[in-house]
Order: C-alpha cells, then structure tokens, then sequence
C-alpha cells in the first residue's frame, strides 16, 4: 500500500484524515493518507527516510516545517523557491512544491483586487500568501510580525522579486497603523486555530469594519474569532477552508489522482458545514 503523510508538529487538527481514507478506500485505491508528529530537530531524519521508502508516494509539510524542509529535498519548484516554503512533496523525485499561494489566489478571485493588503505573520503561510497578494496586482503589503526580525527577511525576499511593490513592517503593537487604509487583512498565523478558539490577532470591530475583505488561513474552525467580528460588521471574509480545499485539488494533480478532486471537495464541506 502506497502513502501520504501529514508533516507537522503539531498535526492533530487536520481534517484530511478522516475525507481522503474513506475516498481511497472507496474507490478501491491502494492509498492511504496518515499524519506524521515531527518535531523540528527529527524534520531532517524523517524526511530523509520517505524519500527512500518505496511506499511513500509523497507528503504533505505544515506549520512549522514549510521552510526548514527545503534543505532535505533534492528540488523544489520555480515558485517554491521564490517564496521559500514548500507544502507539497513528490516523493518520488523528491521535489518540493507550494500549492498554497495557489490556493489562496483560487480562492478569492471572485473579489476585487485593491492597493493595499495587512498581511499578520511571517512564517511560510505567509511568504505564499504575500507571494499571490503581488501576484495578484496589490501595490502595498504591510507584513505584521510578533519578531519584526523574521518580518523584515520576509520582505527583503519579496523586494527584491517584486521592485514594484511598496513592503511596510509593523511590530504586533503597531497593528492599528498597519491597518490604517488597508483594504485587505489576512491572517497567516494560527491565532484561533482549535482548540484556542477564543484567540484573535490584535484588531477590534471599528478597525475590521473599514476593510473590504477580511480573510483568515485557519481552516478550524471554519469561523474563527476573526472571521466572526467581520461577520458581525458586515465585511466581506473569506475562510481558510477555501484555500485548504483548493490547495488540495492542486496536491492531487502532482500525486496523479486528480480523479478524487469532486468527491474530496464534497466530503470536505459536508464535514466542515
């Protein structure tokens, strides 16, 4: 039996489990998709022991390994190295990919690009979302960081990809400047994931009340604590649950079993309502 492993540490919240098994299962599918709790200082061991194995077909990488995964692989893709983080793996080859940016960018094409994006955090969620946000036409994109350090090698990486683009760093405290006139606000970090569902980045109502779209990458729950405020003043957002599911269909197309994309898709918003 052939399968996909779940990188990260930790993994106990994702959903994947419990759609893509009864999927591959369904159709008869020698596959089989597990979680892998890696902590950062086995990523290097762990990594190099799937890509050896004849039965790993390819993984997954989340929080926190999308960027220290990298040094293991044998190749990762043009834009994977531009942003610098990887979520998709073909063992295989082993060559490393990131479908996030485009699952972002897939799911808020039906909203009006503006000028300018607040994105909070710096971490590889981030570099695929600052990554589509340029791709996508925003002029300005302001990058929001507990450790302003790691937000300014964020943005001297993007910089120099993007000589058009105009990159502003805030500090967490800052949060209110960072939010003043922007039309966007993103959220990369895992602020309000499950179970710390009563968690929310440093914004209030009358901040998120001005802005066109709100969006937030936590994916559990579907509503987080940001996403209800949004809800409650009338602004536009958009769950992370979208991006999941079409970073997802992109996975499939580089595991070669783009045939289970409609029915994952199903299942995924049955079990997420």
């Amino acid at each position: 039996m052939k399968k996909i492993y779940l990188l990260g540490h930790p993994v106990k919240q994702s959903m994947s489990v419990s759609i893509l098994n009864p999927i591959f299962e369904k159709r008869g599918m020698d596959l089989r998709y597990e979680l892998l709790d890696v902590k950062p200082e086995e990523l290097g061991e762990v990594v190099t022991g799937l890509l050896k194995d004849e039965n790993c077909l390819a993984f997954n990488v989340t929080v926190p390994h999308k960027e220290n995964v990298i040094e293991y692989l044998k190749d990762i893709s043009d834009d994977a190295k531009d942003i610098g983080a990887v979520n998709c793996v073909d063992a295989k080859t082993g060559k490393g990919y990131n479908t996030d940016w485009k699952g972002f960018k897939k799911s808020v094409e039906n909203f009006e690009v503006a000028d300018v994006a607040t994105v909070f955090g710096a971490g590889g969620a981030s570099k695929a979302i600052v990554y589509a946000l340029c791709v996508l036409g925003f002029k300005e994109i302001r990058v929001v960081n507990r450790t302003v350090e790691r937000a300014e090698k964020l943005v001297e990486r993007f910089s120099e990809l993007f000589k058009d683009k105009t990159f502003k760093i805030h500090s967490l405290k800052e949060s209110s400047k960072a939010l003043s006139g922007a039309d966007w606000l993103v959220n990369t970090t895992s602020v309000g994931m499950y179970p710390n569902v009563d968690e929310c980045i440093p914004v209030d109502e009358e901040e998120i009340r001005k802005l066109k779209l709100v969006y937030d990458v936590v994916h559990n729950p579907k509503i987080t604590k940001l996403l209800s405020i949004a809800q409650k003043v009338g602004v536009n957002f958009v769950s992370g649950t979208e991006m999941w599911i079409n970073q997802a269909k992109e996975n499939f197309k580089i595991w070669n079993v783009e045939e289970i994309t409609d029915e994952f898709e199903e299942k995924a918003r049955e079990l997420i309502g």
